[in-house]
C-alpha cells in the first residue's frame, strides 16, 4: 500500500462535513480559471511596471509547470482515487495540476515580491501565507 492510499484511507475514516467543505473550497482556490485570472493580473501588473523580464519569467514558469505536470502524468499514469471529493475529467491523478500550479504560482509571488516588503512582520506573514496556501492546496488534492 502506498503512502497516498494509506493517507486517503485514514482521512476517509475521520471525514466530517466542515473539513470536507473546507478542502473543496481550498482546492478551488487554484482552479484553472482562478489561476489564469491571477496569472493575467500578475502579468499585467508586471508589464505596467515595465518589468518585462519578469513577465517572461512568469509565463515561462507557469508554462513550464503545465508541460512538466502533463509530461509526468503521461509517464506515471497514476489512477485517480476511488472516493474523490470533486469530479475531475482528466484521466490521471499524479502529479496534481492544482498542486503543481499552486506551488509554482505562490512561489513566484514570494520570489517576486518578498524583497519589496520592508516591514519584517508583513514580509514574513506574506511568505508564510503563500507557503500555507501551497501546503493546503497540496494536502487538499
Amino acid at each position: 500500500m502506498g503512502l497516498d492510499t494509506f493517507i486517503d484511507m485514514q482521512v476517509t475514516q475521520i471525514q466530517i462535513e466542515f473539513l470536507t467543505q473546507s478542502m473543496i473550497f481550498i482546492t478551488h482556490i487554484m482552479s484553472t480559471k482562478v489561476l489564469l485570472a491571477l496569472t493575467l493580473l500578475l502579468v499585467l501588473f508586471l508589464a505596467y511596471k515595465r518589468h518585462y523580464h519578469k513577465v517572461f519569467f512568469v509565463l515561462l514558469s507557469i508554462g513550464g509547470a503545465v508541460v512538466l505536470e502533463l509530461s509526468l502524468k503521461s509517464l506515471i499514469q497514476r489512477a485517480r482515487p476511488e472516493n474523490p471529493l470533486i469530479e475531475v475529467s482528466s484521466t490521471f491523478s499524479f502529479p496534481s495540476g492544482h498542486a503543481t500550479l499552486a506551488l509554482v504560482f505562490f512561489s513566484l509571488l514570494i520570489y517576486l515580491f518578498q524583497s519589496h516588503i520592508q516591514n519584517k512582520i508583513f514580509r514574513y506573514g506574506f511568505i508564510a501565507g503563500n507557503i500555507l496556501l501551497i501546503l493546503l492546496i497540496g494536502f487538499s488534492r
